[in-house]
């Protein structure tokens, strides 16, 4: 279900509402005034999904100048906006400002309920689709690189391009027996201060080490392990890294040898990961991981990623 906002000056239908949406699982937080709004959006954690927003809110900005204002800073920030029998142009505004449909008042709180479901269907399909497409372009573009440290960043910059807020690549080095992760590249939101200097056992990193000893893609929710041990590092936002809704770690492999692990998370607001793209991004690592004999080093030359015997097979 969604973390939504309810902007509404109404006091009495923001708490009835508020109640009902909670029923069907959704998590809401109430605001009365675009103003108080903006505030609690800037507290929030996890942030929101999805904004429900009167368009008449008394004194100072009206729902539509609230909605302008946070596509700026947020585009892919989804908002329903409510609207009065008396304001018949104001439906074509709220599509101009980035709402994605409009409510007009009085409605029934299911009408709301199939809107909402209908957003989070579509918001799903839309990003199976691009998933497909992003990954197949990663997967053609991994077959011009030279080095691991450019394989780090085709993925680096492909899961920033799937919507995930953050993007962390490590190369592996063994010392003594051991595995160590040695970070390489970095993209996103929250980036870590000294990425490159990290150097960590393997056995110590709570959920690559999961993924690794697995073999294959791991999602995680939150922090569900515990946290991971890049809380002990301050970020360019200040504070440690924080972990909201599914994320994935995903090894890659040449033969036997653990070559490196891509993190994808999120900082901003939790997506959930649904099964079907899930199955993608099992699919692509298989097709990204390079063939046996690629050198650990970040700046190791590295071999094509694997791929049929007339190219790269597409995801399908």
């Amino acid at each position: 279900m969604a973390h939504l906002l309810l902007i509404e000056d109404d006091q009495i239908f923001a708490h009835l509402l508020a109640e009902r949406l909670g029923r069907e699982g959704h998590r809401v937080a109430t605001a009365p005034s675009a103003e108080a709004a903006l505030e609690v959006m800037a507290n929030a954690r996890p942030p929101f999904e999805m904004l429900l927003v009167d368009n008449r809110l008394g004194p100072g900005m009206s729902g539509i100048e609230l909605l302008r204002q946070v596509k700026q800073e947020h585009p892919d920030l989804d908002a329903i906006l409510f609207t009065g029998l008396d304001e018949p142009e104001v439906g074509l505004e709220a599509y101009r400002a980035g709402a994605y449909r409009y409510l007009t008042k009085p409605f029934q709180p299911q009408e709301l309920l199939l809107i909402i479901q209908s957003l989070l269907d579509w918001r799903t399909a839309r990003r199976e689709r691009d998933w497909l497409y992003i990954l197949n372009e990663i997967v053609a573009r991994l077959q011009g690189v030279e080095t691991v440290a450019e394989v780090g960043r085709v993925l680096v910059e492909g899961g920033l391009r799937l919507g995930f807020d953050r993007a962390r690549f490590y190369t592996t080095q063994e010392r003594d027996g051991q595995l160590f992760l040695q970070g390489v590249c970095q993209d996103g939101a929250a980036q870590v201060l000294g990425f490159e200097q990290i150097l960590i056992p393997l056995a110590e990193t709570t959920y690559s080490a999961r993924a690794v000893e697995r073999r294959e893609p791991t999602f995680f929710t939150d922090y569900e392990h515990g946290p991971g041990f890049l809380v002990n590092y301050p970020t360019t936002e200040g504070d440690p890294p924080q972990v909201y809704g599914d994320w994935v770690s995903v090894p890659l492999f040449s033969g036997e040898r653990c070559i490196g692990v891509l993190n994808l998370d999120n900082c901003r607001r939790p997506r959930p990961v649904p099964e079907e793209q899930r199955k993608l991004v099992r699919l692509f690592a298989g097709q990204a991981c390079p063939r046996p004999g690629a050198g650990p080093q970040a700046g190791g030359r590295a071999p094509r990623p694997s791929a049929g015997r007339d190219g790269p097979e597409h995801l399908e």
